[in-house]
C-alpha cells in the first residue's frame, strides 16, 4: 500500500510538472490565451490604428494575447534580420512583400499552409495577385494585410478655383502622356506665383515608384523570366525616364523637393505624387480639400507600383506548435478585420472586406481600391533591397541633372546585372 501511494504521488507530481510546462509553453495570457510577441514598423497614424486592431483582438475571445512592439521604420529591417538570423525575432512580425524572397532564401520563415487550414484561412479570398505574391516553392509563407499603391492626390479647391475640374469635381485629362502634360501645363499657367502643379519628394523611393509605374505601363520588366538577366536596356525605360525628365525640366514636377506631402498639405501644390499611405496625413490637415485617385494610366497597360504589408512567422529556437497555431489565429483575424486598417489609407487584402458597406463608407478608398487588381509588385528575387538602395542614388543624381536619360538607363541596367551576378 505504501509503495502504491508513492507511485500515485509520483504520478501526480509528473502530471503537475507536465501541466506547468504546458502552461508555460502556452504563455501566461489571461483566460488561457497564448502569449505572443508581435513586431511592427508602423508609427504615427497607422501605428495608432494598428494598436486599435491589436487591442480589439486581445479584448475578444481569441486564442492569443498579443504584446506589440513598434520599431522605428528606418531601423526595423536591420533589427528584424539580425534577430531572425539568431532565431530570436518576435513570434509574429510585419514584412513588406518585396522583402520576403530574401527571408525565404535564408530559411527564416515557417510555412503557413497547414496552420492556415487549422484556422480556416482560405488563400483564394485574397485580392489580385496577393496569394501568388506570398507563395514560394509550393508554400505560402505570409498573410497579406493590404495592397498599398502609388496614387495621385488633387487639391480640389485650388483646381476648382482655376477652372481645372470637370462637372464631377475631378481633374479632366485623357489617360495618355500628351493629355497629362497638356493638363498640368495649363494648371501651371493658371496657378498663382509660388505654387507648383505637382509636388512629390525628389529623394528616397518616390521617384522609383513613379518610374516603375510608367515603365510597367509599357510592359517593361526589371529582370528576365529566368531571373538571370537585367532587362532595362530598352525603349520602354527610355520613355519612362524621358517623361520624368520632361516633368522636371518644365517645372511641372519641380526638383529638389524635401517633402512633397508637406508642400501639398501647405496647399502650395495643385496635386501630389504619393501613396495611399499619405491619406491619413491629408485627412488630418485642417482646411485641405482633396481627392485621392488611381495613378494615371499614360501608356497602353493599366499598371502601378504596388507592395503589401504582410504578417510572417519568423523561425524560433524551439518550434512551438501551440504558439504557431495561436499566431495563425491572430493573422487570420487581422486579415478579416482590415476594414479598420483601411482607415490608414491601405486597400484591404480580402475582396469581401473591400465589398463591405464599412469600407465603402470610407472617403476616397473605393475610388482607388481598383488599383489593387492591377498593381505590379517587384519580381520575386533576392536583389530588391540592393536594387532599391542603388536606384535611390541613381534617381537622385538623375533628378539633380548629374546624369542624363541615356546615362541613367545604362547605369540602371549595369547595376541590376551586377546584383544578379553577385548573388
Amino acid at each position: 500500500m505504501k509503495s502504491r501511494k508513492i507511485v500515485l504521488s509520483m504520478i501526480l507530481c509528473l502530471v503537475m510538472t507536465v501541466s506547468l510546462w504546458a502552461a508555460g509553453s502556452r504563455g501566461s495570457g489571461t483566460g488561457g490565451k497564448v502569449d505572443l510577441t508581435f513586431w511592427s514598423l508602423f508609427s504615427g497614424g497607422d501605428g495608432d490604428i494598428m494598436t486599435e486592431m491589436v487591442n480589439k483582438y486581445n479584448a475578444e475571445n481569441n486564442k492569443a494575447q498579443i504584446d506589440m512592439t513598434i520599431f522605428r521604420s528606418e531601423e526595423y529591417y536591420s533589427k528584424l534580420i539580425v534577430s531572425m538570423a539568431t532565431r530570436d525575432a518576435g513570434d509574429v512580425a510585419i514584412s513588406h512583400l518585396t522583402s520576403i524572397p530574401e527571408f525565404v532564401a535564408d530559411d527564416y520563415l515557417y510555412p503557413l499552409d497547414e496552420l492556415a487550414a487549422k484556422v480556416g484561412l482560405n488563400w483564394s479570398e485574397f485580392t489580385g495577385n496577393l496569394a501568388n505574391g506570398v507563395y514560394y516553392n509550393g508554400r505560402h509563407v505570409a498573410v497579406p494585410l493590404d495592397t498599398h499603391v502609388f496614387l495621385m492626390h488633387y487639391n480640389t479647391r485650388i483646381l476648382r478655383d482655376i477652372g481645372m475640374l470637370d462637372s464631377n469635381n475631378r481633374p479632366s485629362f485623357g489617360q495618355n502622356r500628351d493629355d497629362f502634360i497638356r493638363y498640368f501645363r495649363e494648371v501651371k499657367s493658371k496657378l498663382p506665383s509660388g505654387m507648383m502643379p505637382i509636388s512629390g519628394t525628389s529623394a528616397g523611393e518616390l521617384p522609383l515608384y513613379m518610374w516603375y509605374s510608367f515603365y510597367t505601363q509599357q510592359g517593361g520588366k526589371l529582370i528576365s523570366d529566368d531571373g538571370r538577366t537585367a532587362t532595362l536596356n530598352n525603349q520602354q525605360n527610355l520613355n519612362a525616364l524621358n517623361l520624368m525628365y520632361q516633368m522636371i525640366s518644365e517645372d511641372l514636377w519641380p526638383k529638389a523637393q524635401q517633402s512633397g506631402a508637406q508642400i501639398f498639405t501647405a496647399q502650395q501644390a495643385a496635386a501630389t505624387f504619393n501613396g495611399n499611405w499619405g491619406i491619413p496625413i491629408f485627412e488630418s490637415t485642417p482646411g485641405l480639400e482633396f481627392i485621392s485617385l488611381p495613378f494615371p494610366q499614360l501608356y497602353d497597360l493599366r499598371s502601378v507600383f504596388g507592395d503589401s504589408h504582410t504578417m510572417i512567422l519568423p523561425r524560433q529556437r524551439r518550434d512551438d506548435p501551440v504558439k504557431q497555431e495561436a499566431a495563425m489565429d491572430f493573422m487570420n483575424w487581422m486579415a478579416n478585420n482590415t476594414v479598420m486598417w483601411a482607415r490608414a489609407g491601405h486597400i484591404p487584402s480580402k475582396a469581401a472586406v473591400i465589398a463591405s458597406p464599412e469600407f465603402r463608407a470610407l472617403p476616397y478608398r473605393s475610388e482607388y481600391a481598383v488599383s489593387a487588381d492591377y498593381a505590379t509588385f517587384y519580381p520575386q528575387t533576392t536583389i530588391i533591397s540592393g536594387m532599391k538602395e542603388s536606384f535611390r542614388n541613381l534617381f537622385a543624381a538623375f533628378i539633380s541633372g548629374e546624369y542624363n536619360v541615356e546615362q541613367t538607363q545604362r547605369l540602371m541596367q549595369s547595376e541590376v546585372q551586377r546584383l544578379l551576378d553577385s548573388r
